[in-house]
């Protein structure tokens, strides 16, 4: 059966608006309003919220299906829109919809507000009522990001920084491949941009394996995808997002 994915990308700048916020609080599971409500950070609270309102709207188009979805094009969403729906839906069948929260793993309508997420031995994050849908999240800046799929799935994005130096954080974990890649690259802006592209890779397939950083960046290598979308040495397909300004992406599946 082939892969079918939807990736979702929402601005979390919308949750400014303070009713906007306190609905989509409302939309969230006990246990991620919990966290959030613990964080002092506006901007960290907002990416939180954001992501877990866009994993619920995720699952529901996911779920509902009518949409085949690929994992090189990603929908960019407006989280007004999408708090409105769930919002409108939770009004109509004393539900929010799906419960969802971060995970990697889920497929049935609950009500939502109960806390089901757990986490398995890898740190990965999953639904255990759920077994047969794969989802990954991340947020950077002020985006957030959510992958689903019915094969194993790890998606991240990143705000590109000029603050980072990123030739030391380059050597510090990347593959020597991709260091001589980023050295080969004069101009200092292209190579901050390819630098992310590689960075999102790697985070990306750390989320789809679950190995973490024990399997080490420097193990893999992601010059192919950088240079053109390919598939890794175990099958997994690599594609990069670049249709963000500012901003780079990646998924993994497989």
């Amino acid at each position: 059966m082939a892969d079918r994915s939807l990736i979702f990308i929402t601005d979390t700048e919308e949750l400014k608006d303070k009713e906007l916020y306190e609905k989509a609080l409302g939309l969230i599971d006990a246990g991620r309003r919990e966290r959030v409500l613990k964080v002092r950070h506006e901007g960290s609270g907002r990416q939180m919220v954001a992501v877990g309102v866009l994993l619920q709207y995720a699952v529901r188009e996911y779920v509902k299906g009518g949409r085949q979805g690929a994992c090189d094009e990603a929908e960019q969403v407006s989280m007004s829109d999408i708090i409105g729906e769930l919002h409108a839906e939770s009004g109509n069948a004393n539900s929010s919809g799906y419960e969802c929260s971060e995970g990697s793993r889920v497929n049935t309508p609950k009500s939502a507000g109960r806390e089901t997420e757990a986490r398995r031995a890898s740190g990965q994050p999953y639904l255990p009522d759920y077994p047969d849908i794969y989802i990954s999240l991340s947020h950077s800046g002020a985006r957030a990001m959510c992958g689903i799929s019915n094969a194993p799935i790890g998606v991240d994005i990143q705000e590109h920084s000029e603050r980072r130096e990123v030739m030391d954080i380059a050597k510090r974990f990347f593959h020597e491949e991709e260091v001589a890649y980023l050295e080969s690259i004069s101009d200092p802006e292209h190579r901050r941009m390819e630098f992310y592209r590689l960075w999102c890779l790697h985070e990306a397939y750390v989320k789809n394996t679950g190995n973490g950083l024990s399997e080490g960046f420097k193990d893999v290598t992601f010059l192919d995808a950088v240079k053109g979308d390919g598939k890794l040495s175990d099958n997994k397909a690599v594609h990069l997002i670049d249709s963000i300004p500012g901003y780079s992406a990646a998924v993994v599946t497989g």
